[in-house]
């Protein structure tokens, strides 16, 4: 049985071993920056089964919109929907935060990864030219509207009567 949890500094080792051999990302975690205080209001969460950290995901909310900076399951328990749930638990948390778009990069050739963002809603919204090293590779922007603006308004107008 899986729980998703609030990831620590203590889940750093286990945060570099699940991101060995996966493509690199310019927003790879490895260092304790994760977890600074001048930026306490970054999400990371992980998926733990058994006590081992499997899957984890980082997001930094910056006023009404995020940025998913990294989304990883561990080599052995990939394509199991571990991911997706990760993904809509996420979402929730955003969207009980009043988030209203979360934003994301990834590689054109991540075929998986883009069946799993397009399941859960996100658009493809433009591209940058050579964002990827190791190998070189131009990246995807691919948003997610969680709420509407237009509809929080008349939520907020109606609780205030």
């Amino acid at each position: 049985m899986s729980r998703i949890r609030n990831l620590t500094p203590a889940d750093l080792t286990a945060l570099a071993a699940i991101s060995a051999g996966q493509p690199t990302s310019p927003h790879s975690p490895g260092n304790e920056s994760l977890f600074a205080p001048e930026a306490p209001e970054r999400i990371l969460l992980g998926v733990e089964e058994a006590g081992a950290l499997v899957a984890f995901a980082i997001v930094l909310p910056v006023m009404d919109e995020a940025e998913l900076e990294n989304i990883v399951v561990a080599s052995a328990r990939q394509q199991q929907g571990i991911a997706q749930e990760l993904l809509t638990v996420l979402i929730e948390e955003l969207r009980r935060r009043g988030i209203l778009r979360l934003h994301l990069e990834v590689r054109p050739s991540n075929l998986p990864a883009h069946a799993l963002y397009r399941s859960v809603g996100f658009r493809v919204t433009g591209s940058r030219p050579g964002y990827y090293s190791n190998p070189l590779e131009d990246a995807l922007l691919m948003t997610l509207t969680i709420q509407n603006k237009d509809n929080l308004d008349a939520i907020g107008f109606f609780r205030s009567l």
